[in-house]
C-alpha cells in the first residue's frame, strides 16, 4: 500500500501522546515538529492554518490522501505527509482511525 510511508513516518515524528495537553501545548507541539522537520511555511500562522485545515478536512469525511494533496505551502508530497501526520498527532488526534479508513 503506497499511503504506508506517507503516514508512518509523521506519527512517529509526532512523538509523545498529547493527552492531557492544552490546546497551546498542543499547538506548540506542531509548530516544533514542523519545523524540526525542516518544512518552511511562510509564517508560523500559516503552518497552524494548514494544520488545522488538515484537521477539519479529515472531520469532514476527506481522505487522508486527498487532505495531503490539499496542504499548500510546505513543499513537496512527503513534506506535506508529514504536516497531515504532524496535525494529527498532535492538533487532532481524534482523526487517527482516518489513517487506515482510505
Amino acid at each position: 500500500m503506497r499511503t504506508a510511508p506517507l503516514l508512518i513516518v509523521p506519527l512517529a515524528a509526532a512523538g509523545v501522546l498529547l493527552s492531557g495537553c492544552s490546546k497551546d501545548d498542543n499547538t506548540g507541539a506542531y509548530l516544533s515538529s514542523v519545523r524540526s522537520a525542516g518544512i518552511g511555511f511562510s509564517s508560523d500562522s500559516e503552518a497552524i492554518a494548514q494544520g488545522r485545515k488538515a484537521c477539519d478536512s479529515l472531520a469532514s469525511g476527506t481522505s487522508y490522501m486527498t487532505v495531503v494533496d490539499n496542504v499548500s505551502g510546505a513543499g513537496d508530497k512527503a513534506k506535506q505527509a508529514m504536516v497531515v501526520g504532524f496535525a494529527i498527532g498532535t492538533l487532532c488526534p481524534d482523526q487517527r482511525s482516518k489513517l487506515t479508513a482510505g
